[in-house]
């Protein structure tokens, strides 16, 4: 009986241990991207006024047009797969140009919907359907987290670019600040 609260505490610790290990999450796995978010300063700091520029809307890239996308990570290499959906009319208001009936006028040059199906949705990766142009991109990288320092090696040089992540179970926020540019970009992740 001298031994009980002994062993007792022993077994309260073990499962404390356990439970701290169990809360510890990893962004190995498939996640998918819920948000990307633009800032136009390095500092990552999110500001109503006009230096903010969220360049997503609930799935919705006003540059680009429709798009999803997932980001896949093993221990130190991550690939990342975007579908993107733009019509003839987005892409045209995207480039600057004005619809004018059924073309657009950029730059004293008209474009044509048949021209857009051909040239800019012809590409490998891209199918025409409905008016609008699919296309399909992926990416591999390098990466390396260690506690919530998240850094990407650049293909290049292999500079490591850094920033925090930012992980749960179900949500990991990956913050990339650019000191060279004076940007910052958020990328928001669920499972």
């Amino acid at each position: 009986m001298k031994h009980l609260p002994l062993l007792l505490i022993s077994l309260l610790l073990i499962m404390s241990c356990e439970e701290e290990e169990e809360e510890t999450a990893s962004l190995v796995g498939t996640w998918n991207i819920a948000s990307i978010t633009s800032l136009d300063n390095k500092d990552c700091t999110v500001d109503t006024s006009s230096t903010a520029t969220d360049s997503t809307d609930e799935g919705d890239m006003d540059d680009i047009g429709e798009w999803s996308g997932t980001i896949t990570f093993t221990d130190s290499t991550a690939t990342a797969d975007y579908i993107f959906s733009i019509a003839f009319q987005g892409w045209c208001e995207t480039v600057g140009g004005t619809m004018e009936g059924n073309s657009c006028t950029l730059e004293g040059f008209e474009f044509t919907e048949e021209w857009f199906e051909e040239d800019v949705c012809g590409e490998p990766g891209s199918e025409y359907s409905d008016g609008s142009c699919n296309m399909s991109e992926s990416f591999a990288f390098d990466y390396t987290l260690d506690g919530s320092e998240y850094c990407e090696l650049d293909d290049e040089d292999d500079t490591p670019h850094c920033g925090t992540a930012e992980v749960t179970k179900t949500s990991a926020t990956i913050t990339m600040p650019n000191h060279e540019d004076n940007e910052c970009e958020i990328i928001e992740l669920t499972k």
